[in-house]
């Protein structure tokens, strides 16, 4: 009856222990969704993240309702997203860098410190200082600038011009005009 046998556990643990305790998320990807809720619902935590704040307040069920359903949207989104980079990049792999795309792009969530810097200067990310989404502008050369303005002003001569011109026609249209060069005495 070698199924008799206990195995000892390690120094601390107890058969019961971490029973009422919300569960680790799963390791492997083959876990059942209902695994996956549990890790997600961490009703105790979120009241001790509450109290930690003030002692004094609680939530409203609602309201722990309806932030417990945020979060597990906002994990979902991140996740399909994240997979659908993976997907893009033909990788059967979720990789820090997609969930990191993902948090900058959508929700401007910046994560100092997620990839190790041999892979962030690697894979063409930019340093941590810097935002995914902001690119820099080039600077502008001068005789570019000076091409754009002698643009911008011989534009405006030609619309002065037409503008007089058909000021002009505008006048002669049906009515005797005098000019002043047209006048003799």
């Amino acid at each position: 009856m070698a199924s008799d046998k206990k195995t000892p556990l390690p120094s601390g643990l107890s058969p019961s222990a971490g029973l009422n305790e919300p569960m680790a998320p799963p390791i492997n990807s083959f876990a059942s969704a209902s695994t996956t809720h549990k890790a997600l619902t961490p009703n105790r935590q979120l009241g001790e993240l509450l109290r930690s704040i003030d002692p004094k307040y609680c939530f409203h069920p609602a309201v722990e309702e309806l932030l417990l359903d945020m979060a597990s949207d906002f994990v979902q989104d991140v996740v399909d997203f994240s997979g659908k980079l993976a997907k893009h990049r033909r990788s059967t792999t979720l990789e820090p860098r997609d969930l990191q795309f993902c948090l900058a792009k959508n929700y401007g969530i910046s994560l100092a410190g997620v990839l190790p810097a041999t892979a962030a200067s690697g894979s063409g990310l930019r340093p941590l200082g810097q935002d995914l989404l902001v690119r820099a502008r080039p600077a502008k050369n001068s005789l570019h600038m000076h091409r754009m303005a002698l643009k911008r002003k011989s534009l405006l001569h030609t619309k002065t011009k037409l503008k007089n011109a058909h000021a002009v026609k505008a006048t002669e249209g049906g009515k005797k005009v005098v000019r002043k060069a047209s006048v003799s005495k």
